[in-house]
């Protein structure tokens, strides 16, 4: 007797199972590391339409054009992939293979026996996602000194799994711009977990003064997700001061008083030493005359602790002065205007009419010449007076600089008005 073998059914249903609580998830997206079981069952009619017969024989698993394992036909017409072993758990979970990150497309192959003939099953579709990351930072805040550099520790988690190890990027970056990157990481599993640590130097000199928040990003792979978070970085400033004044002058010229004020230094960053002082007086008036002098007092001064200092700043003006005659040209109006009269009245021949005659030419004369030398507004071209400091807004920058290397320096800036 021939016995032909009948047309055989295969089914597959994949199922998933979490890691580390090894409990049922869903199968469609999955996270990477977790246990993916494939799992055929065999089906067929043989003698007689109502009674299912046993197959034998193996079924080969595929993803794409990959072979993923085989596994016999056992009681119940079943096979599964990846088989498990006869070893305790957690040794048979660490032994599982693991599907990469991306889409697969799983299929049963039947291979058939003496009473059924070979069988695939329809592709199954999953995708298994990038496992979730996170860092663990024991040192969220870094203090660094001028110059200097510190060493930033990470620990980046996920959870156990029997797949590869965490590979990519951690990065260190401020408004956009890196500051360090490493890929050398250091991997550590635990019962649930596993850890890649890491580190990163970072200088003092790739961030301003004061508090700088940094973010610290691990860039992922196609097997595990990226992960962010924030450090702080607080550098301290260089040792330095600051110079300020308390307001403005204003001035009559010549004055002697309130034509001072105080010029403050206040150290920072733990600055202490001598700070040398000085002025320079500087205005937009045009050709101005006897520009205004600024003077310090202390020229010096010294820091020993964090205390505001003093100096005095004053600034000097001249005043105009007058004139005794007016210029040559009423001195010469003056002679002519006696030489005049005198031609007018003639000579006299007796002494006494001489006399009144020069008195009365004379006083006249005289008055008008000192009156025109009085109201004269003359120059100091001339060589008739000094006009003094010309009225107008001036201002006087107060630069300070330290006396132990010239390099650290501050400036305020003081305005001075003077009166006319």
């Amino acid at each position: 007797m021939t016995v032909t073998p009948e047309s055989s059914t295969a089914t597959l249903a994949i199922n998933a199972y979490d890691s580390v609580t090894e409990k049922p998830i869903p199968a469609t997206n999955i996270p990477y590391g977790s246990y993916v079981f494939a799992d055929a069952q065999i089906t067929g009619t043989t003698e007689g339409s109502k009674t299912q017969g046993v197959a034998t024989g193996k079924v080969i698993f595929a993803d794409g054009a990959n072979t993923l394992g085989s596994a016999a036909v056992s009681s119940g017409n079943k096979a599964s992939w990846p088989t498990l072993g006869t070893t305790g758990w957690p040794v048979i979970g660490a032994s599982l293979p693991v599907l990469s990150g991306g889409s697969h497309q799983i299929v049963a192959n039947y291979s058939g026996d003496p009473s059924y003939n070979p069988s695939s099953s329809q592709p199954v579709a999953l995708s298994i996602v990038p496992a979730a990351t996170s860092f663990v930072i024991d040192e969220p805040s870094y203090s660094i000194p001028s110059g200097q550099s510190a060493t930033v520790a990470f620990e980046l988690n996920t959870n156990w799994n029997p797949g590869m190890n965490p590979s990519g990027t951690v990065s260190l970056t401020e408004n956009g711009q890196v500051l360090g990157s490493t890929s050398n990481f250091l991997l550590s599993k635990g019962n649930l977990s596993e850890n890649v640590t890491g580190s990163i130097t970072i200088q003092a000199s790739q961030f301003p003064a004061g508090l700088n928040t940094v973010t610290m990003a691990y860039s992922g792979d196609s097997n595990y997700a990226p992960a962010t978070t924030t450090i702080t970085v607080d550098i301290a400033g260089l040792p330095a001061f600051t110079l300020s004044n308390s307001g403005s002058i204003q001035v009559n010229a010549g004055a002697t008083s309130s034509n001072s004020m105080a010029i403050s230094l206040t150290p920072t960053n733990g600055f202490t030493g001598s700070v040398n002082l000085s002025c320079v007086v500087n205005t937009n008036l045009t050709n101005p005359t006897d520009l205004p002098g600024c003077a310090l007092s202390p020229a010096a001064l010294s820091v020993t602790d964090t205390t505001k200092v003093t100096s005095t700043l004053t600034v000097s003006t001249a005043a105009p002065t007058g004139v005794a005659l007016g210029p040559g040209p009423f001195r010469i109006g003056g002679l002519t205007v006696l030489l005049a009269l005198l031609f007018w009245f003639g000579i006299p021949r007796s002494r006494s009419a001489w006399m009144r005659m020069v008195i009365a030419i004379a006083l006249p004369a005289s008055i008008g010449v000192l009156g025109c030398g009085g109201g004269g507004g003359g120059s100091a071209k001339a060589g008739g007076g000094n006009p003094g400091t010309t009225p107008g807004s001036y201002s006087v920058t107060v630069t300070g600089t330290d006396a132990a290397s010239g390099k650290i320096t501050a400036q305020t800036t003081v305005n001075v008005t003077v009166n006319g």
